[in-house]
């Protein structure tokens, strides 16, 4: 049997068959993937050489001579190739990663809007008439960080999806268990976590059936509930640090990513852990850990912009792991 390799795109060969005469009699293979050759037999039209195309694909001659394979039939193949399979399906190795990379990016963009930007703008601590005040003055900033909060929580399920499909050919159970740790996990809890916000803002607004409670009173629930949503934060930091685990084994492991990435997102659960278990056990520490706990933490912006920026190295190995 002859046979010969061909690249595609994303390096993955592909490899043509042909029987010589003295073994019988068939049609040569066609390149994997045929729902992909529409665009390529469209390319063909386009470029006047759909006459040969069609009849070396459909058409090709009952036998081939010894030592020769079918020339015409190779041709065709060469002009597929780049539409036959590539890792991650349509889309090269590259692609994948910078595409998880832009959803990362956007995910955490709209989380610091509430978990940073908001408190700091607006939140007076040990004050709970002036933090009443400044969220009476600034309502449509507090509103869009709750829609913030929100797009965060959704937007993080395409994010464990686009990496475990970026990683899946790596690990297959730990790719299932950073979706499950980092999405399945999260979201609900950011989801619920935005009643505390509404009913803080329902209470400094007052009025209606809350006219009950003068505004002291108001001030003062309306800092009960944003206390809540900090705790409520707090507790959802584990898992914030734990889905980091298998995603930085899965870095560590795939052979496109450099190791230092995989092995600083695992030291960096630890920092969430840290942060989540001082601010529910000793909160007076809480500032100081947090301090301590920013380099660690930074593991995880690096390793975001690395997908964005670079991608992932496509190499034979790489491309193996993301099959």
């Amino acid at each position: 049997m002859c046979s010969r390799r061909l690249s595609t795109r994303g390096g993955r060969p592909l490899k043509l068959f042909v029987r010589r005469q003295d073994e019988g009699s068939t049609l040569p293979d066609t390149p994997r993937h045929p729902q992909r050759l529409l665009p390529a037999f469209l390319s063909e039209v386009a470029a006047g050489r759909i006459g040969s195309s069609v009849m070396a694909l459909l058409n090709p001659p009952e036998t081939c001579n010894r030592g020769f394979i079918y020339e015409y039939h190779l041709r065709t193949v060469e002009r597929l190739a780049p539409y036959a399979g590539t890792a991650g399906g349509h889309m090269t190795l590259k692609q994948n990663a910078r595409i998880a990379g832009l959803l990362y990016l956007l995910g955490s963009l709209f989380g610091i809007v509430r978990l940073i930007y908001v408190p700091n703008k607006l939140f007076v601590y040990g004050n709970a008439a002036a933090t009443s005040n400044n969220i009476a003055a600034h309502e449509s900033l507090f509103r869009f960080g709750i829609v913030s909060y929100l797009l965060c929580g959704a937007l993080w399920i395409f994010v464990t999806l686009a990496l475990y499909r970026l990683f899946k050919g790596v690990h297959q159970v730990l790719a299932v268990l950073m979706v499950i740790l980092g999405s399945l996990m999260v979201t609900p809890i950011f989801f619920v976590n935005t009643v505390n916000d509404t009913a803080a803002l329902l209470l400094v607004r007052g009025g209606g059936y809350l006219s009950v409670f003068d505004k002291t009173q108001r001030d003062a629930f309306a800092r009960l509930f944003l206390d809540l949503h900090h705790q409520l934060d707090l507790a959802n930091e584990i898992f914030w640090g734990l889905w980091l685990v298998p995603y930085g084994l899965l870095v560590y492991r795939s052979g496109f990513l450099p190791r230092i990435l995989g092995v600083w997102l695992i030291i960096a659960c630890f920092g969430y852990l840290a942060l989540s278990f001082t601010g529910l056990l000793c909160p007076d520490y809480e500032d100081q850990v947090a301090n301590i706990a920013q380099p660690l933490l930074l593991g995880e912006l690096v390793t975001m912009l690395w997908l964005l920026i670079v991608g992932a190295k496509e190499s034979p190995r790489s491309i193996r792991n993301a099959q």
